[in-house]
């Protein structure tokens, strides 16, 4: 084999090859720096891979470390349910309401005109103004509580949902109210007294919730899509889940990667975890811990409802659901309405002279004290009626 070297000048034939494949002279600075930029970028990389290994990740922190809220060691706590619908109202208060416990219940809103009737067709048909049918949307299916939000035509917003990738969150629109029953479970003369407000949540799928808590009782219903509760007992977990936000419930945590080194409690946090599938609901208890996913076209209605409010729940319906009772007949205090519990915490920090993120601790310690004081106002009310 021979191997031939040359040496020496170049030919001119090279030369020009050569020069007609160098970058002009304006080009190199620009190639200079993107070639630094790209280093810098594969350096940063290599060095976030490696400051993950020195992490340790789940072995060193725990299971649930940089993984989705609801992510645990330990094993899921059942939440309890019931088959066949609604319970009976004065069952439903006695048994969940009063011991703060939540209750799945399958396929309790298949019966509702909400559950066979809606979908975008019925909607685009319905006969509405655009200036009277006003809904407010998210601009962001992943809740900051800073995202832009804004008003549109209920039909607009049926319109562009599914590529706008916005999401309706709105109090229940007058024209769809006749729609929807007020759930059996509630059909009690002092329990429709003590509604807050009811809200529909309708998007594309793919949203997901702020951990955060209700300073009053839930009910939530599924009409179309699934949706994914994870919910923390605030009685025996909620020292360890920062709502580090306390002027509106919530934490600031990201809930798809939870950092156990930020917030070590998380690690013996244990979660009930609620799955629910058109026409089921979930009661969540008032003040408990949760975060919300939604898969797939998603319609939803909530209520909520101040059951501290609650005097006697000896004159319910509790013979069998009336179909009648609408929600459009139901007179609702509205997000302006103070509950009890929150004027009590505001006393608090008056007297202490706390600030608001020392007492948030104070106030979940309160939350059984807070039951057995509404128990005793029911107990006092019945009293002094019977006198």
């Amino acid at each position: 084999t021979q191997c031939t070297f040359q040496t020496g000048a170049t030919s001119s034939s090279e030369t020009s090859g050569l020069a007609s494949t160098s970058p002009p002279g304006r080009l190199k600075p620009f190639i200079i720096v993107t070639t630094l930029l790209l280093l810098l970028a594969g350096c940063g990389c290599f060095c976030c891979y490696w400051l993950d290994l020195l992490d340790g990740g789940e072995e060193a922190y725990g299971i649930g470390h940089k993984r989705p809220f609801g992510t645990s060691r330990h094993p899921q706590l059942p939440v309890p349910e019931l088959a066949d619908g609604f319970p009976p109202p004065g069952r439903f208060y006695q048994e969940q309401v009063r011991q703060l416990r939540p209750l799945l219940m399958r396929g309790a809103a298949r019966q509702t005109r909400a559950f066979r009737m809606w979908d975008d067709d019925y909607f685009l048909q319905l006969p509405l103004d655009p200036n009277s049918s006003q809904v407010h949307v998210e601009t962001t299916k992943k809740e900051s509580r800073q995202q832009r939000t804004y008003d549109t035509p209920f039909h607009q917003f049926v319109r562009s949902y599914n590529t706008s990738g916005h999401y309706m969150v709105a109090s229940m629109p007058r024209f769809l109210a006749p729609d929807f029953p007020l759930p059996w479970s509630l059909q009690c003369p002092d329990v429709a007294g003590a509604l807050v407000e009811a809200i529909v949540w309708f998007s594309s799928g793919g949203t997901s919730s702020v951990v955060h808590t209700d300073a009053v009782d839930n009910l939530n219903c599924v009409l179309r899509g699934n949706k994914t509760f994870v919910m923390v007992d605030p009685a025996v977990h909620g020292h360890r889940v920062p709502i580090d936000r306390p002027e509106g419930s919530y934490s600031s945590m990201d809930v798809d990667s939870v950092d156990f080194r930020a917030y070590p409690g998380m690690a013996d946090v244990q979660f009930y975890i609620a799955h629910l599938f058109p026409g089921d609901c979930l009661y969540i208890p008032f003040k408990w811990i949760h975060q919300v996913r939604s898969y797939g076209r998603n319609i939803a209605v909530n209520l909520w409802f101040d059951t501290a409010l609650v005097r006697a729940t000896d004159n319910c319906n509790e013979e069998r659901p009336d179909p009648a009772w609408l929600i459009d007949t139901a007179s609702f205090k509205g997000f302006g309405y103070r509950p009890p519990t929150d004027l009590f915490a505001e006393t608090l920090r008056q007297a202490a002279g706390q600030p608001v993120e020392r007492l948030r601790d104070i106030d979940r310690h309160f939350l059984q004290f807070d039951r057995t004081v509404r128990e005793m106002m029911e107990i006092l009310a019945r009293e002094r009626d019977e006198l």
